[in-house]
């Protein structure tokens, strides 16, 4: 406006034309267009010019905004290029004013926080990806530590295993030239020297439970033979020849039983040789003994050591057939009691055995049972040889952890009772 000074006389008005190229050209280099907003606006708000006008396309600044930008000129006060920054509408303004004495304009920098904080999301993403692939590093490190050094040691950890569970002969294989391997390989030498001392030592066990056996099988009563010989000539002189053919029979036969080299026998057989001795113990004693024999069928194929009935049953006839007044009574069974069990029971109606001496048999039969080994210190051991035979017997041929075991006891009113229970299998 121009007037006449002093009075207040308008003579005209002076308008200056604006080449808004150049403004354009001016704020380009003040903002990116892709990311940002610029306003070029005069002291009342007014939008002079704008960068990209398809947005937020209007004469005058938001509201809000106009709101903030008058808040921040009234502080300034009367300075000149006041400038600051205010947010708002989750963007940052920077505001710069001009100050011009023909021009009071303002340019208002609009930044959105995602342009703002650009480079920290992109910072932050390229820590979290440098902290993924630490991770993954850390797991194929560890895989690999796993793989190559607790691997090895697992694999020995499982051969100790089963050699612990009774497998002496597993096949320590770890071909590694580390630690491991070298630990490896002298454990399997180890474990062959261990099996080579246990197949050694087994060997030995094995022959001396043999030269025991035969040693027990020799320690037959010879007053047996002796008697049934001297049958035998009676009938000859008698001149019953059949008789005593029979008699010469049954005793080839139980010799021959006597002289088998074998260990263990099944019931059935053990049941006939019993048989053939109590046939030529009648031909002695004559009416003056009955024998009862009654073995269940489902027992009979049962193992059981050689020659374990026939010192039972000559036991009556050394202690007490003679002097026993009346008829003599023998019996022979077997039963089944379980699955896994059977047992066998012989009575005879001979003398009682007297207290003090059944209490002796009874403490070393019972040590027999809870010890292993036959290294117990006997006493008065040529009268009870009978019995110290079969108890050795069942401890050399019991099945681990199944040991068999003999019971005596004296019978009411008198006579003696004894009860072998042998383990019959799975």
């Amino acid at each position: 406006m121009i007037k006449d000074i002093p009075s207040t006389e308008r003579l005209g008005v002076l308008a200056i034309d604006l080449n808004m190229n150049t403004i354009a050209a001016i704020c380009g280099r003040l903002y990116d267009p892709a990311k940002e907003q610029i306003y070029v606006v005069d002291g009342q708000n007014q939008i002079i010019y704008q960068g990209r006008s398809e947005v937020n396309h209007t004469d005058a600044l938001r509201e809000e905004t106009a709101s903030e930008l008058n808040i921040a000129r009234s502080s300034a006060g009367t300075a000149q290029n006041v400038a600051g920054h205010f947010e708002q509408d989750r963007s940052m303004y920077v505001y710069q004013q001009l100050g011009s004495t023909y021009a009071d304009w303002t340019i208002v920098k609009q930044i959105p926080n995602e342009t703002l904080y650009a480079r920290a999301t992109t910072l932050t993403r390229n820590n979290a990806m440098i902290a993924i692939a630490a991770l993954v590093l850390v797991i194929i490190a560890t895989l690999f530590i796993s793989i190559r050094i607790t691997g090895p040691l697992k694999q020995l950890m499982r051969y100790m295993n089963q050699i612990q569970a009774g497998r002496l002969h597993v096949d320590i294989h770890l071909s590694s030239r580390d630690e491991f391997g070298v630990l490896a390989r002298h454990f399997r030498d180890m474990m062959d020297t261990v099996n080579n001392l246990i197949l050694r030592e087994y060997r030995l066990e094995i022959a001396n439970k043999t030269n025991q056996l035969k040693a027990l099988q020799a320690q037959i009563h010879p007053h047996f033979l002796y008697n049934t010989l001297q049958s035998i000539g009676t009938l000859a002189l008698q001149q019953q020849g059949q008789r005593a053919y029979i008699l010469l029979s049954s005793l080839s036969k139980m010799l021959r039983y006597s002289m088998r080299d074998q260990t263990c026998v099944t019931l059935r057989e053990e049941a006939e040789h019993a048989r053939l001795y109590l046939e030529l113990q009648q031909e002695r004693f004559g009416d003056r003994l009955e024998v009862d024999l009654d073995f269940a069928e489902d027992t009979l194929s049962v193992e059981m050591p050689r020659m374990t009935l026939q010192p039972l049953i000559e036991n009556y006839f050394k202690h007490g057939a003679d002097i026993q007044p009346g008829k003599g009574h023998i019996s022979l069974s077997s039963r089944r009691i379980n699955d896994h069990w059977i047992e066998i029971e012989l009575n005879n109606n001979g003398p009682s055995i007297p207290e003090d001496k059944l209490l002796e048999i009874r403490g070393w039969l019972h040590q027999s049972h809870t010890t292993t080994g036959l290294s117990t210190q006997e006493s008065d051991e040529s009268e009870s040889i009978g019995l110290r035979n079969v108890i050795r017997r069942l401890q050399l041929n019991s099945h681990p952890g199944h040991s068999a075991r003999l019971e005596i006891s004296n019978r009411e009113p008198n006579g003696v009772k004894i009860t072998v229970k042998l383990y019959a299998g799975e």
